[in-house]
């Protein structure tokens, strides 16, 4: 499941802020990544990109966060994005009268 982009951009905000509080710039950061440009820093801090699994372990080590912090931001941004799921499937299925659901469970019940 891909992460929706408002779940994106919680994840952005928190690696911001922790940028912030270790008081470091973009530029800085993406030197110590070993990036050409602080242009990714950028992105995903504003949501845009993903960070990537050895961007998130850089970055749980330069800003001195436990794992257990980065694991729950990333746990709260799938809820987030499982709940918009939710919730466009409940749009869908009171517009439909219930079609939707049928049709989701009926695709459940075959793989199973």
């Amino acid at each position: 499941m891909q992460i929706s982009s408002k779940a994106r951009q919680y994840i952005g905000h928190f690696f911001r802020t922790k940028r912030e509080l270790a008081r470091m710039t973009q530029g800085e950061v993406a030197k110590i990544l070993k990036l050409t440009s602080p242009q990714f820093i950028s992105n995903v801090e504003r949501g845009i990109a993903e960070p990537t699994s050895h961007m998130l372990v850089v970055l749980t080590k330069l800003y001195k966060l436990d794992q257990s912090q980065v694991t729950e931001v990333f746990v709260e941004a799938q809820k987030m994005a499982i709940g918009e799921i939710f919730s466009t499937v409940t749009q869908c299925d009171s517009s439909s009268r219930g079609r939707s659901w049928r049709g989701v469970s009926d695709g459940l019940a075959r793989n199973a």
